[in-house]
């Protein structure tokens, strides 16, 4: 996600467009008979959703909607080969090289104007500057898309029987609905902690001078993926050399089966909350956390715009994440189309929230609909903590 546009790049990763697109889906194996499938349709707009899948007979209680233990066959239109490497190459491409090369040719322009020298040029020459590089970083991104990576990609039954004996699905989890997306820029000391103790060792924060850039999303998974619930997450783009990925510090689910299964997949901090959402209309989304005596902490209310890219697009949405000892690397996507939104926050002067009160968004967008993959491939190792950036 918190995928490159959503922190900030204005350059999509890994696009793969689709013969059927994020609505259209995935078939779900039921029992031992390969042939009987059932396809579920997700991220259709509230009050047009199929009803939940039924549950087959003998399978545990995971809330709504249930789930099946097979192995489930990879939906219509996802990237099961995205290169992440690749791609974050070219997302740490698209946020850096048009900074690097507009700095200079302003620097340069302003010098020139002062002299009273001839001062067109340089502008021109910089515009086709960031050109060429936006279009190498598109090109990596492309690339990405197409380059096979040769991990093998794991499935359900590759599962531990520990893991499928635990009270939340077996990954990878399929998952749709919508994200509404802002980000930010946040110095590193508002961050908590206990939040800098979910950083892996050896990943560095992408910031803009001294300040991180960090995003802030809504999201709604809809009847028909593994799971429904609501969520709040906050996200920071990391990387490690070239490598780009998305740390989650902080983050709200009302599942529990969510909680416990991001906790111990992919060590991602989830905690419990009161999380709410009403559909306004068509376009009008209003989405809140509270406290536990009623009180809002965190407000959203969105207006849908039209799409900002054409077509649909298959984004990399790598994690990296340290919890209870165990650094947890994971491979994720979402196939979405991407929209312009109106968006507005409020954070409570004194919630988890409060670092964010007054500020102004530098970019909000909507993924609708969303088809996401989460845990494709995963690695983990026991390892320290990150030192923390907490000063």
């Amino acid at each position: 996600m918190l995928c490159s546009l959503a922190w900030g790049s204005s350059l999509p990763a890994c696009p793969r467009h689709s013969s059927r697109g994020p609505r259209a889906h995935f078939s779900r194996i039921q029992g031992s008979d390969s042939q009987r499938r059932r396809t579920c349709r997700y991220g259709e707009p509230v009050g047009h959703l199929p009803p939940p899948p039924t549950q087959p007979p003998g399978q545990p209680h995971y809330g709504q909607p249930q789930y099946s233990q097979q192995p489930f066959a990879a939906p219509a239109g996802f990237s099961q080969d995205c290169n992440s490497d690749m791609g974050g190459a070219g997302i740490l491409t698209g946020i850096g090289g048009p900074w690097v090369v507009a700095i200079p040719t302003t620097v340069v322009t302003i010098v020139k104007i002062v002299r009273r020298k001839k001062a067109f040029w340089v502008p021109i020459v910089g515009g086709i500057l960031v050109t060429v590089v936006l279009g190498v970083a598109f090109g990596l991104s492309l690339a990405a898309g197409f380059a096979r990576t040769r991990r093998a990609r794991p499935d359900c039954a590759g599962q531990d029987e520990s893991m499928r004996a635990e009270p939340f699905p077996p990954q990878p989890w399929f998952l749709g609905g919508d994200l509404m997306l802002s980000s930010w820029l946040v110095e590193p000391d508002a961050l908590s902690i206990d939040a800098w103790d979910t950083l892996p060792e050896g990943w560095t924060p992408i910031s803009v001078g001294s300040r991180l850039i960090v995003g802030t999303a809504f999201a709604h998974y809809s009847p028909g993926g593994v799971l429904a619930y609501e969520e709040l997450l906050v996200a920071v783009m990391v990387r490690r050399g070239l490598r780009v990925r998305v740390w989650i510090p902080q983050i709200w689910v009302t599942s529990t089966a969510s909680m416990a299964g991001g906790r111990t997949l992919w060590g991602i901090p989830k905690h419990l909350a009161d999380l709410r959402r009403t559909l306004r209309s068509t376009r009008a989304i209003s989405a809140s956390m509270h406290a536990p005596d009623g009180e809002p902490q965190v407000t959203l209310e969105a207006h849908l715009g039209g799409p900002l890219l054409p077509g649909q697009w298959t984004l990399p949405l790598p994690t990296a994440q340290h919890l209870e000892g165990v650094e947890t690397l994971s491979t994720n996507s979402v196939t979405t189309r991407i929209r312009s939104i109106r968006a507005k926050w409020t954070f409570a002067a004194h919630g988890p929230l409060a670092y964010l009160n007054g500020k102004r968004p530098l970019l909000s967008l909507a993924l609708v609909p969303a088809a996401i993959t989460f845990g494709r491939d995963v690695r983990r190792s026991h390892r320290a903590p990150h030192a923390g950036t907490n000063s």
